[in-house]
C-alpha cells in the first residue's frame, strides 16, 4: 500500500468527515437517510445540494433544514449529477477547515443505507484513501442495472486493467487532498462519476479501497434519473481517447511510411522514419492524454522506445514475408502486423509502461 495512505492529518482524531448528497427530484427516502446521519453524530455537516428539482419535491427539501448540521445549496436549473457533486466539493472546500479528513458521497434515493455510509467513512478514514462502497449485482437486480454495470466494468478493466465491483456506485469516500482534482473534472451528468474512476485508475497515485455494501433497490429503482442509452453513451464515449489515439496514430505512421516508400523504395528506412514520427506523437499523447503520468519520465521514455524497438522489428520482418510469401504491397503486411500487435501494445504500455496505481479491496 503506498504509504501516503496511513499518513492520517495530525488534528483527525478531533475531526470528522462530511456528507454530500445531491439531489434531484428526491422522494421522502431522503429525509430517512438524512435523519439517521444527523442521530448518529458521526458527520460533521450534511451537504444536500438540490440540483433544480421541481415545485412537487421542494417539501422534501425544505424539511431537511431542520437539522442543523444541514447545509441546503440549490441550482436554478437542473444541471446534471457532476455539477451537484461538483457544487458540494466546491463548497466542502470552502468551509471547512484542512484538519477536516475528507468526506462522503452518497445517492439520495434511498439505496444508500445510513449503516454503510458510515461504515465507507470508517473504511476511508482508515485507510486516508478513496473508497468505494460496492454492491452484490448477482441476484434480484433490475435489468437496466445489471446490463449498465456488468457492461461498465469489463470495459473497464480492459482498458484500465482494474478490476472494480461496482462502477456505477455513487457512495464514495474522498480525502480532502483529492477534493480539488475532482471538482477540475469537466463531465457535468452521469459520466462524471465514471469519468472520477478513469481518472483516479490512470492518473493519481493512490490506492481505491472497495467494501462491500447492501444493493437495494426500491420499486425496481423507478427513482433512478440514470437514463439507460444517453447516458450510457456519455459514460461510455470516456473510452474514445483510447482508440482514438491509436488510429490518429497509425494514420500519421501510414502517411509517413507511404511517402517515405514512394521517394525511396526502401523498406526498412521508410519504417524507421514513419516510427519516429509516430512515436514521437504517441508518446506524448499516450503519457499527457491517456494513462495521464505525471512521473518517471526518463524511465518511462526508455521504457516506451524499448517496446517501439522490439515491435518494429517484429513488424518490419512480418512485413517483409508477408509481402515476399503472398507477393503483394507491403502496405498490405504492414497493416495486417501492426493490427496484430495493437492489444498487446495497448496492455504492455497500460500495464508495465505508464502504470503507477494501487488498489485493495476489503
Amino acid at each position: 500500500m503506498d504509504n501516503r495512505c496511513n499518513n492520517l492529518p495530525h488534528h483527525f482524531e478531533e475531526t470528522k468527515p462530511w456528507v454530500l448528497i445531491p439531489a434531484y427530484e428526491p422522494t421522502a427516502a431522503i429525509l430517512e437517510v438524512v435523519k439517521e446521519l444527523h442521530e448518529s453524530h458521526f458527520f460533521q455537516n450534511i451537504i444536500v445540494v438540490d440540483d433544480g428539482s421541481s415545485q412537487a419535491t421542494k417539501p422534501y427539501l425544505q424539511e431537511l433544514e431542520q437539522f442543523p448540521d444541514v447545509n441546503l445549496l440549490t441550482h436554478a436549473v437542473n444541471r446534471g449529477k457532476g455539477q451537484a457533486l461538483k457544487t458540494g466539493l466546491n463548497y466542502f472546500l470552502l468551509n471547512s477547515t484542512p484538519e477536516t479528513p475528507g468526506l462522503v458521497t452518497a445517492d439520495a434515493d434511498g439505496q444508500h443505507l445510513s449503516k454503510d455510509i458510515i461504515a465507507v467513512a470508517k473504511a476511508g478514514l482508515e485507510a486516508n484513501c478513496f473508497t468505494l462502497g460496492t454492491r452484490d449485482f448477482s441476484s434480484n437486480i433490475p435489468l437496466r442495472s445489471q446490463f449498465g454495470n456488468i457492461f461498465t466494468k469489463l470495459i473497464f478493466r480492459f482498458f484500465t486493467g482494474v478490476k472494480i465491483q461496482d462502477t456505477q456506485t455513487g457512495l464514495r469516500y474522498i480525502p480532502i487532498r483529492q477534493v480539488s482534482k475532482h471538482i477540475q473534472i469537466l463531465n457535468d451528468r452521469y459520466e462524471y462519476e465514471f469519468s472520477v474512476l478513469v481518472s483516479e485508475a490512470v492518473e493519481l497515485n493512490e490506492n481505491i479501497v472497495q467494501i462491500p455494501i447492501s444493493t437495494v433497490y426500491i420499486n425496481g429503482n423507478i427513482s433512478s434519473n440514470f437514463h439507460v442509452i444517453r447516458d450510457s453513451i456519455s459514460i461510455y464515449s470516456v473510452f474514445l481517447k483510447f482508440i482514438s489515439l491509436s488510429f490518429l496514430t497509425s494514420c500519421l505512421d501510414y502517411i509517413v511510411f507511404s511517402i517515405c516508400y514512394f521517394l525511396t523504395a526502401e523498406t526498412l528506412l521508410s519504417f524507421i522514419m514513419a516510427r519516429i514520427s509516430a512515436v514521437i506523437f504517441n508518446f506524448c499523447f499516450s503519457r499527457q492524454w491517456v494513462f495521464k503520468a505525471r512521473c518517471e519520465l526518463a524511465i518511462q521514455i526508455l521504457k516506451y522506445l524499448s517496446l517501439v524497438t522490439i515491435f518494429m522489428l517484429i513488424t518490419y520482418n512480418f512485413t517483409i514475408w508477408f509481402s515476399n510469401t503472398f507477393n503483394c504491397n507491403v502496405l498490405i503486411g504492414k497493416f495486417i502486423s501492426e493490427g496484430s500487435l495493437f492489444i498487446l501494445s495497448y496492455f504492455i504500455q497500460r500495464n508495465y509502461i505508464f502504470s503507477k496505481i494501487n488498489f485493495k479491496n476489503n
